[in-house]
């Protein structure tokens, strides 16, 4: 097996920090993004405590965390 190499994970360190700067970039200049992140955070427990199964608790997470992705990438 080939030993991991430390560029790789700072590469990915590297990563992490940028995806979290663009974040909070996007909270702070984004009204839309904002009031999505509010509604998560009241929406997401409500769907894990809603569900009844696990597919359903799976579903409307999901469906949650799809806005919040839709709208970082517009």
């Amino acid at each position: 097996m080939k030993p991991t190499n430390k560029a790789d994970f700072q590469r990915v360190i590297n990563a992490a920090g940028y995806s979290m700067k663009g974040l909070k970039a996007a909270y702070i200049n984004e009204a839309a993004f904002r009031q999505e992140i509010w509604c998560a955070t009241i929406l997401f427990p409500l769907g894990l405590i809603l569900g009844e199964t696990n597919i359903e608790k799976a579903l409307l997470v999901g469906t949650v965390l799809l806005v919040l992705v839709t709208e970082t990438t517009q």
